[in-house]
């Protein structure tokens, strides 16, 4: 039994060393790829502009990448330990859209160019008015508002998870995000952030 334990312990070391090599050089989106430095996306003629470094985690940001989605104002892109592990790409302000439809179009165009790519979403909310504005023309107002809606659909490939998101400004002004990031580098990161985080406050203490 213990031998059998220490040999399913081993295959699924192999396992999970595999699944984080395997992101490492594949597609994320807008033509870069998970594991690029900023330098090897700044070779792709790429100017990225350093916002945030902290711990673990480096951000750029930049307003144009190899391959570019149409409405986009800027890509946020994040790095951990030197390596790409999520990209957010920032619509354009839809504004003098108080219902929403100029938002939810654009939001139904670039759905179904996901769907069609990487097959039906794994999630998919598309929730109003729950709490405080449920008149037609508040739409964007609760979206910003906490529990009263939400609007993403979210696919989720072998080394990647992508999520669309209609997100509200303020009344009739809101904006489209496209955010996807490596699998499961991008949750790693995260964990050794909080990691270094605790430790760091712990030091202070």
């Amino acid at each position: 039994m213990k031998r059998l334990k220490l040999i399913f312990t081993f295959l699924m070391t192999i396992a999970i060393a595999s699944q984080v090599i395997a992101a490492d050089g594949d597609e994320a989106m807008f033509g870069l790829r998970w594991g690029m430095s900023p330098s090897d996306v700044k070779s792709l003629d790429t100017v990225l502009t350093k916002t945030e470094a902290e711990r673990n985690l480096e951000y750029y940001t930049t307003t144009s990448l190899p391959k570019n989605v149409s409405d986009i104002d800027k890509y946020l892109l994040i790095f951990a330990d030197g390596k790409l592990v999520k990209i957010t790409a920032i619509g354009t302000d839809i504004t003098g859209d108080p219902s929403g439809s100029k938002g939810k179009q654009r939001f139904d165009g670039i759905f179904k160019v996901l769907k069609e790519k990487y097959g039906k979403p794994d999630t998919n909310s598309h929730l109003i008015g729950h709490k405080l504005y449920k008149e037609q023309d508040e739409f964007y107002q609760c979206l910003v508002y906490k529990g009263c809606g939400i609007w993403v659909s979210i696919f989720e490939t072998v080394d990647k998870i992508i999520a669309l998101d209609l997100k509200g400004i303020r009344r009739g002004i809101g904006y489209l995000s496209i955010a996807t990031e490596a699998k499961p580098q991008w949750s790693e990161a995260l964990d050794i952030f909080e990691s270094k985080k605790n430790a760091s406050d712990k030091n202070a203490l």
